[in-house]
Parts: structure tokens; C-alpha cells; sequence
């Protein structure tokens, strides 16, 4: 019998048993790096019941052409934090080269009715 210990099914495996654990604050398990970091852009200062802007930042670290997809929703909260209702959201599917630079793509939270939006 064949072991797998060690090979690249076995880790496959674990990444994807990680993802879903109700455990994750243990940290159990740590990729040894991501191939495509994420940052939001985001201004500090909004007042509430102000329009803003968020940009969603893709960086490509690997040697290989990567396509994510990328889901983001603005949600309206009460004062405790709790979620009240989502109030926007935008899906883009991102085609990154090797090693690309940065890829931006703008979500714009502006109160009116985009056909491109999906809420």
C-alpha cells in the first residue's frame, strides 16, 4: 500500500478540511504562503449615510497565471455591530498574470440603481 503522507493530495486535503473547521482560531494549520493577496482600500472618515468607495487590491505572488473571484457587500449594521441587511454587493471574476502587479477593481457604494450591482 501506497503512503501519502507528505505529498501534494494530503495537502490538498488538510487546506480544504482548514478552510471549513469551526476551529480556525486555533490555527492548526498555515499555508506556507497564499499565491494572491487581497487588501481593501478604504477611507477612515465616512459619515454615516455617506456615499464611498472601496477598492479591492489583487496581488498575484506565484509563477503561475491565477483566476479568483472576487464577492464584496456592503452591509448595514446596527450600532452594536450586528448586521441589519445587506445593502450592496458586487462579484468580479479577476484574471491575474504571473507575478502580476496590482489589480484594482472599485466598488463604489452609491445609493442608486446600478443594473451591474447585484443587490
Amino acid at each position: 500500500m501506497c503512503s501519502t503522507t507528505g505529498s501534494h493530495k494530503e495537502r490538498e486535503a488538510v487546506e480544504f478540511a482548514y478552510k471549513f473547521s469551526t476551529r480556525k482560531e486555533y490555527d492548526i494549520y498555515q499555508a506556507d504562503r497564499e499565491d494572491v493577496q487581497f487588501s481593501l482600500e478604504v477611507v477612515d472618515d465616512v459619515a454615516m449615510g455617506d456615499s464611498f468607495d472601496v477598492k479591492v487590491v489583487a496581488q498575484n505572488r506565484s509563477d503561475d497565471k491565477q483566476t479568483v473571484k472576487v464577492n464584496i457587500t456592503s452591509v448595514m449594521a446596527f450600532y452594536t455591530g450586528i448586521p441589519a441587511k445587506p445593502l450592496k454587493g458586487k462579484k468580479e471574476t479577476l484574471h491575474l498574470g504571473a507575478r502580476e502587479g496590482t489589480i484594482t477593481e472599485s466598488f463604489s457604494n452609491r445609493w442608486n440603481n446600478n443594473p451591474n450591482d447585484d443587490y
